[in-house]
């Protein structure tokens, strides 16, 4: 109900400006999804550093000697206003493949961009143990891991407006699915809708920010104080580059996991981050 009320209020307020003018460069800010369809062939890596600790902040140098969260892929564009990309993640060896189309682009006839996205990720690395005595959901067929308990999937629609030459917000409500959960704290499926603002201070550079709602009364109690998933940092492009730097609250990166992940919420702080993209036009 929260989620649905503040989609709402984004289409009234977004219904009172037009701009046409498309001022973002990338097909993420930071972890999201933008309405972006890239007409290049990108290169992108993504990379977050460890929890900065207090009591560790110059021995660890601030997280960045800690373990961290990686990943790299590639978007390959289409022919029809849409595109495919292939990612590898570090976190539970995912792969992870996805298709982007653009819907409808803004107008003075259609207030908003909106794009579709989708991707499955497949976790390629081993999967946790279980003991003897563990059965299926019907409490009477006993456990054996299935190829469908490492897949994933995440559905979402990415609504945005640029506000001005300057300034451009989104939102992305959207649901995951997953085959394989903690039972006592997750459910197989849940909806979330982060909201992320980006401002053009000088002409290669921004302010960028994103904030993660997600509907809690789909889970256990356990994620009762869990924090939101808030990021926020720069970015800085050139011709064939551009670069984000930035400090979060998680260090997941893929949206199958940056909302619910009871190993990270069990350690609250922030870390720092950056991603590159790199883009070739053939």
């Amino acid at each position: 109900m929260k989620i649905s009320c503040f989609v709402f209020f984004f289409f009234f307020v977004i219904c009172c400006f037009a701009q046409e003018n498309n001022i973002i460069k990338t097909r993420s800010l930071i972890n999201f999804e933008t309405h972006l369809v890239p007409s290049s062939f990108d290169f992108i890596i993504q990379h977050r550093f460890g929890k900065i600790e207090k009591e560790n902040i110059i021995d660890d140098f601030f997280g960045t000697d800690l373990a961290g969260n990686i990943s790299f892929g590639f978007t390959k564009p289409l022919k029809n206003d849409d595109c495919l990309d292939l990612f590898r993640y570090k976190k539970n060896k995912v792969i992870s493949f996805g298709y982007k189309k653009s819907l409808m682009m803004e107008s003075s006839s259609f207030p908003v961009n909106l794009s579709f996205y989708a991707s499955v990720g497949v976790k390629t690395g081993s999967l946790p143990g279980f003991s003897n005595n563990t059965f299926f959901e019907d409490l009477e067929t006993p456990f054996e891991y299935k190829f469908s308990h490492r897949v994933d999937y995440t559905y979402q629609l990415i609504l945005s407006k640029n506000i001005s030459d300057k300034i451009y917000i989104q939102v992305n409500p959207g649901f995951v699915y997953k085959n394989l959960i903690d039972l006592e704290k997750e459910s197989r499926h849940y909806v979330f809708c982060p909201v992320s603002f980006y401002y053009k201070y000088s002409f290669s550079s921004a302010f960028i920010f994103e904030y993660g709602f997600f509907e809690k009364r789909f889970l256990s109690d356990f994620y009762e104080n869990s924090d939101f998933p808030l990021s926020f940092g720069f970015e800085w492009g050139t011709a064939g580059h551009v670069f984000q730097v930035f400090v979060s609250n998680n260090q997941n990166i893929r949206t199958q996991e940056i909302f619910v992940d009871f190993y990270e919420h069990q350690r609250p702080g922030f870390s720092f981050g950056f991603n590159i993209k790199r883009s070739w036009w053939f």
